[in-house]
């Protein structure tokens, strides 16, 4: 069985925040947070894409991924859920698999 752990792209007290009572979001917190749940031994991490969730800033899913890719060493990241109505799915497609290739795979 294999673990992973949502890496936080909101904050803001609102019900949809994944970091409530946090009104700010940095890039190195989040991939502080991910460097940490990797040492801790998870396999992987998940990072939602919403375009805005939470009463403050919300970060894009594709770059957090890249952002990730480049800061972990072995982890899976995924993709946990990217809004189809916003995205094409080709290019949607096109732009997963190009995430795969430059972060190596896995």
């Amino acid at each position: 069985m294999e673990f992973a752990v949502n890496v936080p792209v909101c904050a803001g007290s609102s019900e949809y925040s994944t970091l409530a009572f946090c009104e700010e979001l940095e890039w190195a917190k989040q991939r502080d947070y991910a460097v940490a749940v990797e040492e801790l031994g998870f396999d992987g991490l998940a990072v939602p894409d919403h375009i805005m969730a939470g009463a403050g800033p919300t970060t894009e899913g594709f770059s957090t991924l890249a952002g990730l890719a480049g800061a972990t060493d072995d982890v899976y990241l995924y993709p946990k859920t990217f809004n189809d109505q916003l995205r094409h799915g080709p290019l949607l497609a096109k732009a997963l698999a190009q995430l795969d290739h430059v972060s190596g795979g896995g």
